[in-house]
């Protein structure tokens, strides 16, 4: 990849760089923030003239995700001067999950990839996929670079069964390894693990976001495609619903820190929505669920059932008002019940 590394000391951001593709000829973005003046610089520098140390001070550092055109002082480049989408990422952020890595399998296993990197950053977890050839040109605008990216939100939020802040952004910024997480008394540190996985081709990541039913042309997140109160009941539950129903009788969760019970409420939207079920069921799958995870309790000591049932069931409808009718379809295993 050039002479990234040169004969440099191999410092955790460079390694990661490296690992997402960086080159000599690019340049990345940088935001730092002091924790006890607040005081905040940003800049970009070409890739050559990134020290090679893991000094960053008593200072929160980030870095862009993907590589930058901006030269502007005071500045770390926005989503028009992104130059190459370098990989797909999560925020596997502790207030989202406390299994970080129960989730990452599930990624895992629908990529057929392990990550390219992880980062540990004090408060969670940021896995990196990398991609082979995410140069913005002609045929690949910013505005397809941004497409995928939000697809690919949609893909974690959905295979997961968690709930992400939308900030699926070209010009995301993550934390440095080898720099510290102030945020925590004593500061933690941020660290990085590469693994020897190949880079995911544009082509192959599409292929895989349209197999679990995501619209890459979708409408983007905050765009609502339809609102609960259009969605009708059907006379009779479908089977295909039916069936959905009674096996959630015996579903087992996940882990033991992700309960399920979001995706379970999502997919009884997307019946609802889709016209699967009547009034009767739509009603009675609640108390089952309440019931589902009150059975299950001893796969999640200490948790509160009502407060995290009543969270997951206001934002379900929510969600499904997002999904175009692609998404909801496969999300109920493209059956047909008319």
């Amino acid at each position: 990849m050039g002479s990234l590394l040169g004969g440099r000391a191999v410092s955790d951001l460079l390694r990661l760089l490296q690992a997402l593709g960086f080159t000599d000829a690019e340049r990345a973005g940088f935001h730092c923030i002091d924790p006890r003046t607040g005081s905040v610089r940003c800049y970009t520098a070409n890739v050559p003239d990134i020290p090679d140390t893991d000094d960053y001070g008593q200072q929160h550092w980030y870095f862009n995700i993907c590589p930058t055109s901006c030269t502007r002082p005071y500045a770390r480049g926005n989503k028009s001067e992104v130059t190459r989408l370098s990989s797909v990422f999560i925020d596997l952020d502790d207030k989202v999950t406390a299994d970080p890595i129960a989730a990452l399998e599930v990624v895992c296993e629908a990529l057929g990839e392990l990550p390219t990197a992880v980062v540990r950053s004090g408060g969670g977890w940021q896995p990196y996929w990398a991609v082979a050839d995410g140069h913005i040109t002609d045929t690949f605008t910013t505005e397809d670079a941004d497409a995928l990216l939000k697809a690919w939100g949609r893909f974690v939020n959905q295979i997961t069964g968690l709930s992400f802040d939308p900030t699926w952004e070209l010009a995301r910024e993550f934390r440095i390894p080898g720099s510290k997480n102030f945020k925590y008394d004593p500061p933690r540190p941020v660290t990085v693990e590469c693994f020897d996985s190949p880079r995911l081709t544009l082509s192959a990541l599409a292929t895989t976001l349209t197999a679990h039913g995501i619209s890459i042309g979708a409408p983007l997140p905050r765009q609502r495609v339809t609102t609960a109160q259009d969605w009708r009941f059907s006379i009779f539950d479908c089977p295909w619903a039916q069936k959905a129903v009674t096996g959630w009788k015996t579903d087992r969760p996940r882990s033991s820190a992700h309960t399920g019970i979001l995706g379970k409420l999502v997919k009884r939207e997307c019946m609802k929505r889709h016209g699967c079920l009547s009034r009767r069921t739509y009603d009675s799958t609640e108390g089952l669920l309440r019931n589902w995870m009150e059975n299950n309790a001893s796969y999640y000591q200490g948790r509160d059932f009502d407060r995290e049932f009543d969270g997951a069931l206001s934002k379900a409808a929510d969600l499904v008002e997002y999904m175009t009718t692609d998404e909801v379809v496969a999300k109920l295993g493209n059956h047909l019940h008319r």
